[in-house]
């Protein structure tokens, strides 16, 4: 758990507990030595070394309890007597002074500011032809690939209730990380066996593609769900044998392919998401417990991405369509991956109930190169910035931390944040439901300096309730957003008391297009217009995003042709591509809320993030997503006293057994 300065703070407590641990140890060690006459180390096995051992002991649980027990009473009411302060931001002097672009001045440039690091799409006909001719050696999925995982839902009904079919049932021993996946998915056979295949080649270069895929799937429409996902992706873990230091991956590719190959747009084929993370162990069929207080190296989370794809990043025709989804990285920079890497997706075949039969399969692809000495490319950071969202434990829509957006009217929902580390902005990404949103912007400021830090701009509710511009004292969402353009216009090139001038630094719009189907006409998303300017950003300097939701009109779909829902699920994340002075590829997410020192971070490795992850998932399921600050200082109370029970009726029990004996 990467904090925020609050969290920061609860870190300096208990590295003082920690000291105060070592304190205890010592004075044990002292009085073990007074007791039997020799040094503690030297103490030899007899009944009465025993005895003092079991006497210290004791004394060591009872005094560390009782530091517990005081711990869990001071922070249940730090809350309420501290205000939580915000990490000061110190910029260097190259980010003293500098006025950034009006957002009319920030043209479409894929989110990439600088143009020596433009994208291109001129391997998307290599892939094609390599898939092609490849001998995919097909085996039984679970043979094949680790980890194997794939469940199909017949509707978003049934997936929200976790009613599928397990298809690969000869694994479902209760291995599933999720209860209901275990109990509530049916074993019976449905339809042919699911097949596996992998595919290697070099190219001119002498960059390794590797592509994988599972199938067929058979599916008729009607919105339904093919959830997967595998471990060891592209065999990561037997080339990082080879080549110890690491490997660069220049691309990556994820979609739906037809029988030939060839990539299937939207419609068909929606990519809910997929996200290729670091890790031994996928998010399906992790062992949580041994993940946690055993090996965090074994941990995975979903959205650590090393790479990731969406139902927005689709181009338009003119643009090159599904090209889109080959991605090339920025000119110069390629992502360092130095551990096994696993997959996680959901796809949707999104036409009418009952249409026609349609073959396909999920194909993933990277291109890498072993790292060199010196480096041959410059390493590439993946920072994934969640929206405030829902988390419902018995529904699996709420899984990826969706907010709702009413159809009925506008509204606007923001958050804000720090950035976990220093750094350059390479590119900026972003995703969001495109036919309920509008725009979005992305600023290096706080809620002052916007005009953002009155009472009308903090939720009602819960964190993740989007908001009617009525509500916040506007009258409209083009007069709130009015509001922040006008504060901010006015504050370019003033620095606060901490040095940090408002800059605006992403801005982003809706794009999607109309489709014809026999039930009518329908929105699908495409790759929206993304402008960002360049950023030297330092760790802890705040950043806010706000966006604006409305709806773009008519019925979701073909497989919803005759009413338009009270609400969309929403999004609004940014995927930051950064360069940091380590030289390394850094896979983070934070979770973020109008509250910034109330923001959660994570990166793979480091087990006090895992730890503290397990107190953010208590606290989402507190408050059914997203905490709020109080709810988060109960959760972490809770959790407390429960370690301080624990602990004591340990140390009782273990009294009471060495003196009954």
């Amino acid at each position: 758990h990467r904090p925020s300065p609050l969290h920061q703070d609860r870190h300096i407590f208990f590295s003082w507990i920690r000291a105060r641990m070592k304190d205890l140890a010592a004075v044990d060690r002292t009085i073990e030595a007074s007791e039997s006459g020799i040094p503690a180390k030297k103490k030899p096995n007899t009944v009465l070394g025993q005895v003092s051992s079991y006497f210290s002991q004791f004394r060591k649980s009872v005094l560390v309890s009782i530091l517990v027990l005081l711990a869990a009473v001071a922070l249940t009411t730090w809350k309420r007597t501290v205000k939580p302060r915000v990490i000061p931001h110190h910029p260097s002097e190259k980010n003293l002074g500098q006025h950034s672009s009006v957002v009319g001045d920030l043209q479409d440039n894929w989110g990439v500011p600088n143009p020596e690091h433009k994208i291109s799409f001129a391997n998307a006909t290599f892939l094609r032809t390599l898939t092609r001719s490849c001998d995919w050696g097909y085996q039984k999925f679970s043979e094949k690939f680790e980890g194997a995982t794939l469940h199909w839902y017949k509707s978003t009904s049934d997936w929200e209730k976790y009613k599928g079919y397990d298809l690969v049932p000869e694994l479902h021993d209760g291995s599933h990380t999720h209860p209901m996946h275990n109990d509530l998915l049916d074993t019976t056979t449905y339809g042919s066996p699911i097949k596996a295949g992998n595919c290697e080649a070099t190219d001119d270069e002498g960059g390794t593609w590797v592509v994988q895929r599972i199938g067929p799937f058979k599916s008729y429409g009607s919105y339904d769900w093919w959830q997967f996902g595998w471990d060891n992706m592209f065999f990561l873990r037997e080339v990082l044998k080879e080549h110890p230091d690491g490997v660069f991956i220049t691309n990556h590719f994820s979609g739906g392919v037809d029988t030939e190959g060839n990539t299937l747009g939207f419609p068909p084929i929606h990519i809910h998401h997929v996200h290729a993370s670091p890790g031994n162990k996928g998010q399906y069929r992790m062992d949580l417990l041994h993940c946690l207080f055993v090996d965090d190296e074994s941990c995975d989370h979903p959205f650590w991405t090393v790479f990731e794809q969406h139902g927005d990043y689709q181009c338009s025709d003119e643009e090159g369509g599904t090209d889109c989804l080959l991605e090339n990285l920025p000119h110069g920079y390629a992502k360092l991956v130095t551990s096994p890497m696993v997959m996680n997706g959901e796809l949707n075949d999104v036409r009418a109930p009952n249409s026609p039969e349609l073959e396909w399969w999920y194909q993933t692809a990277i291109r890498y190169e072993p790292k060199q000495t010196p480096p041959q490319y410059k390493a590439l950071s993946l920072h994934y910035v969640w929206s405030p969202g829902r988390y419902d434990i018995n529904d699996q829509s709420t899984m990826v931390n969706t907010f709702m957006a009413p159809t009925d009217h506008d509204t606007v929902i923001w958050y804000t944040g720090q950035m976990p580390y220093s750094g350059n902005l390479i590119r900026g990404k972003m995703h969001t439901h495109n036919t309920i949103f509008k725009d979005a912007f992305l600023f290096s400021a706080t809620e002052t300096q916007l005009g953002m830090d009155g009472p009308g701009w903090i939720p009602k509710n819960k964190v993740y309730d989007v908001q009617d511009p009525q509500d916040m004292g506007f009258g409209s969402i083009d007069e709130v957003k009015a509001h922040i353009m006008r504060n901010y216009l006015q504050n370019i090139g003033k620095p606060d008391k901490n040095g940090l001038a408002p800059r605006l630094i992403c801005a982003g719009n809706t794009s999607h297009v109309d489709v014809e189907f026999p039930s009518g006409t329908f929105s699908f998303d495409r790759r929206g217009p993304m402008g960002c300017d360049e950023w030297s950003f330092d760790e802890g300097e705040p950043f806010i995003v706000v966006g604006f939701n409305t709806h773009a009109g008519g019925p979701p779909g073909p497989h919803l042709p005759d009413r338009i829902p009270e609400y969309y699920p929403g999004h609004l994340h940014w995927f930051l591509s950064t360069e940091t002075a380590d030289a390394k590829s850094h896979y983070t997410y934070g979770f973020y809320s109008q509250d910034r020192s109330m923001a959660y971070t994570s990166e793979l490795g480091k087990r006090e993030m895992v730890l503290g992850g397990a107190v953010n998932f208590f606290a989402f399921v507190l408050d059914g997503g997203q905490p709020r600050g109080y709810m988060w200082n109960l959760a972490f109370s809770i959790v407390l006293l429960t370690a301080e029970i624990a602990a004591l009726a340990a140390g009782a029990f273990f009294f009471f057994t060495v003196f009954a004996a």
